[in-house]
């Protein structure tokens, strides 16, 4: 995979155009409930998108497998994976009335069929004329036409599989969310950024230093991180588009681990002076800068709850580090992990019933989740020979991100949030840290 030092996708994303075509459905509800716990997962036939032309590029072979993958990570679907089966059964519509052999494919998927084809505009633009065909009912259930600039063919590929997703379940979908994280080039630490996938890596700083702990804006493409470039930890804001920095905090000592409140006016961090660390809190431009936080012990990696009145944070106030939670203005700490030696990088879900956390056992570290409210329950999620460190969750909480050294260099994986459908993203010569998953690219 290549890394490119352009933004300019960022840039051409501003274009796209999503085509709304004719969506056939018998009532306007969701096909499955998402809040019963234990819901049978959707069982969908992906088939290669048909061309126009030859597809030298693969391109219909492409979208199948991102349809795929984008599917089968939202935890509710269960893809077809035997692309042979798929084609044979693809060769069974050529003779079959309405162009779908529909009892060859319930062979395959008891629920759905997605295929569809791809070709190019007399403006010179692509289009992507998608549909999902119900197997039991025997008809069209979904179709919808995309168009767009080709360099965002994989923009139009994962908006329809969240389109379908929110279409089946009434949710909406990360598919065309980004990862803002750290990898080596040149042998330093820079930010870099990517489609949730792993695709389209893009280095967004050029620190020459190391560039450290980021976290993405809640809303706008703005990260926080941390830069070494003048010689002391502190804490920038960039343009994930532009490149454009901003400093936030450039107080003596360690300015580390900031994060954005959930509306985006407020940063937490942790500033390290006479020998502690403390929480502190300030405007999103490093104005009204309050101390949270007074033990004479290390207090970092605060974490927004998602209404924004109570931050998570680590400290190692009782001897070895351990996830607190406090209210937004430093008052009623209270500590909410009591197992695992080592208790780091508290990540709050979006609807604030969990925490994910990087939690010691033995010689490594492994991803678990703690219920916040009065149960306490704590949930193993991986349990890895490597190290697994640093989460992150997806703007809709249905999956978690983050680092792991399983086999070799660190890499960011993802999962889904009870800790099922691991799988690695990256496989960077530079490695791949500190994730920090972003939102959906709105209106592009």
């Amino acid at each position: 995979m290549r890394i490119s030092a352009s933004l300019s996708m960022a840039a051409i994303a501003a274009s796209f155009i999503a085509a709304v075509g004719i969506a056939f459905a018998s009532d306007n509800g969701v096909w499955i409930g998402t809040t019963a716990s234990g819901s049978r997962q959707i069982e969908i036939a992906v088939a290669d998108l048909s061309t126009s032309g030859a597809d030298k590029e693969e391109l219909g072979e492409k979208a199948a497998g991102m349809i795929n993958f984008d599917l089968k990570s939202t935890g509710f679907f269960k893809p077809q994976e035997n692309r042979e089966f798929i084609r044979q059964a693809v060769e069974k519509d050529i003779a079959a009335p309405g162009g779908v052999a529909y009892a060859e494919w319930k062979t395959l998927s008891a629920n759905f069929l997605v295929k569809g084809n791809m070709g190019s505009n007399p403006d010179g633009t692509m289009f992507m004329d998608a549909r999902v065909y119900d197997l039991q009912a025997k008809k069209i259930y979904f179709s919808k036409i995309y168009s767009g600039p080709k360099p965002l063919f994989r923009q139009m590929v994962h908006q329809f599989s969240d389109d379908l997703l929110n279409r089946l379940t009434g949710e909406q979908g990360v598919s065309r969310s980004r990862i803002v994280f750290v990898s080596r080039q040149m042998g330093k630490k820079e930010l870099f950024m990517m489609d949730y996938d792993g695709n389209n890596p893009v280095q967004v700083t050029h620190e020459k230093s190391l560039a450290l702990f980021p976290n993405f804006h809640p809303f706008k493409d703005m990260a926080l991180f941390t830069t070494y470039r003048y010689r002391n930890p502190d804490l920038y804001t960039i343009d994930l588009n532009t490149g454009a920095r901003s400093p936030v905090s450039r107080k003596v000592g360690a300015n580390i681990t900031g994060k954005w409140s959930p509306d985006g006016k407020k940063t937490a961090f942790s500033l390290s002076r006479a020998g502690s660390a403390d929480i502190f809190i300030c405007d999103a431009d490093g104005g009204n800068l309050n101390q949270l936080t007074t033990w004479p012990s290390i207090e970092t990696s605060p974490a927004f709850s998602p209404d924004g009145k109570q931050i998570a944070f680590t400290s190692d106030r009782t001897g070895t580090p351990q996830i607190y939670v406090m209210n937004v203005d430093g008052k009623d700490p209270r500590r909410v992990t009591w197992t695992g030696s080592y208790n780091d990088t508290a990540a709050w879900s979006p609807k604030g019933d969990y925490i994910a956390y990087a939690s010691m056992t033995g010689n490594n570290f492994n991803i678990s989740l703690v219920n916040v409210n009065e149960t306490r329950e704590v949930r193993p999620l991986t349990s890895g020979t490597g190290s697994e460190e640093t989460p992150t969750w997806s703007p809709n909480g249905r999956n978690i991100a983050y680092s792991a050294n399983s086999g070799g260099a660190r890499q960011i994986f993802i999962m889904n949030a009870d800790g099922t459908n691991q799988a690695q993203v990256t496989n960077l010569p530079g490695g791949g840290y500190s994730p920090s998953w972003g939102p959906a690219q709105e209106g592009k």
